[in-house]
């Protein structure tokens, strides 16, 4: 058992390093950050080895109950947070609950018995700690039962990561209330049957407590690893897409500045606003290179970048422009448009090849390839032969 409360102990540090990351990244959430290290403060307290090492007094007892205690109250305001309900407590609620956790330090230095039996029964026989402990139990027993039920509510109605992260977040307040509900019968039962055999009681309960851990832990790693992923897409498709944004940046509209280099765009902190400016300005540009794109094969990514490239270079030669021939995508929405211009960009590098074979006429007019355009990016300019890694 004390190995299955030390994993637990390790899980929520762990997750506590991953809402720090996602923190110091800005995607992460203020009260979630709170709910996971105050509780793995709590359960650290509560190790055996930490207990002989710090001395089991009361006011380690009672701290380590107050970490819990706002760990689940953070849960709640986390779940509130992300499903959109707002609810308030009022203040004299939390006034009457800090001076009710809060009894047992009349007596702050007082030591507590080291077997679990002892401790029952020191907490029987002392009125500050029977009101410490109804409003612990009462105040973790409430706060799990509403989040769960907002959490599961709302988790069954939301889709991808949304969703696990709210499943897991219930599950684990619905075994956080059983681990309340069996703390309260193992007190229970070590001070009115002293001497009894209980110890199913208390595997059971650490059993619940790991367990909601456990739960908790999966559903927030899920979400991390899940926004971790979407951030190494963007930044790919920010690789990917940046030779075409290189070379068709001068006839993007209203674009008078030099574009930043190929890694400062991929690695930029905020990639995901760096891809929408890609995604728009790329199409600003199409739509103005609309005009002098030849007859081709809309279906072949090749011939579009083929014809783009040709589009661009008889720009640059003051070539009459004829009727609009240019690409007309079938689909709508950011998304849709972004995945059209990702396929284009991975034919980017191979269109100046084959571009007398995929855009009839294309050799009438020179099989050049487009020179990328001169800039001070900071990081060199592209070579013909980058490509995505």
């Amino acid at each position: 058992m004390d190995e299955l409360v030390t994993a637990g102990v390790v899980v929520l540090w762990a997750v506590t390093v991953v809402e720090v990351v996602r923190a110091l990244r800005g995607t992460g959430t203020r009260s979630l950050l709170v709910a996971v290290a105050a509780l793995a403060a709590g359960r650290t307290l509560d190790l055996d080895a930490v207990g002989e090492a710090l001395g089991r007094t009361t006011a380690l007892a009672a701290v380590e109950h107050v970490l819990v205690v706002v760990s689940a109250v953070a849960v709640v305001a986390f779940t509130h947070r992300i499903t959109g309900e707002h609810r308030t407590v009022p203040r004299p609620v939390w006034v009457v609950l800090a001076l009710a956790l809060a009894a047992p330090l009349v007596d702050a230095g007082g030591a507590l018995p080291a077997t679990a039996e002892d401790r029952a029964a020191a907490y029987a026989s002392s009125v500050p700690w029977l009101v410490h402990w109804v409003a612990f139990l009462v105040t973790l027993a409430v706060a799990l039962t509403a989040g769960a039920r907002i959490a599961l509510r709302n988790g069954r109605l939301a889709r991808g990561v949304l969703g696990v992260r709210l499943i897991g977040l219930g599950a684990g307040q619905v075994l956080g209330v059983l681990y309340t509900v069996l703390k309260a019968l193992h007190l229970g039962a070590l001070v009115v049957s002293p001497g009894s055999e209980v110890g199913l009681l208390g595997t059971a309960e650490q059993a619940a407590l790991s367990s909601a851990i456990l739960l908790v832990a999966v559903g927030l790693v899920v979400g991390f690893a899940a926004t971790v992923a979407a951030d190494l897409a963007t930044r790919r498709r920010l690789w990917v897409l940046w030779p075409v944004w290189a070379d068709l940046w001068p006839h993007a509209p209203h674009l008078d500045h030099t574009p930043p280099g190929r890694l400062r765009t991929t690695f930029s902190p905020d990639a995901r606003i760096r891809e929408v400016r890609l995604v728009v300005e790329i199409g600003d540009a199409l739509r103005v290179l609309s005009p002098y794109v030849p007859a081709h094969d809309h279906t072949d990514p090749v011939a579009q970048a083929a014809a783009l490239q040709l589009a661009s270079r008889r720009v640059g030669q003051d070539v009459p422009a004829s009727p609009p021939s240019g690409p007309r995508p079938a689909e709508t929405g950011f998304a849709a448009r972004t995945r059209e211009l990702y396929a284009l960009a991975l034919a980017w590098p191979r269109a100046a090849a084959v571009r007398a074979q995929v855009v009839p006429g294309a050799g009438a007019e020179g099989d050049v390839a487009v020179p990328a355009q001169t800039r001070a990016t900071g990081d060199g300019r592209p070579e013909a032969g980058e490509s995505a890694p």
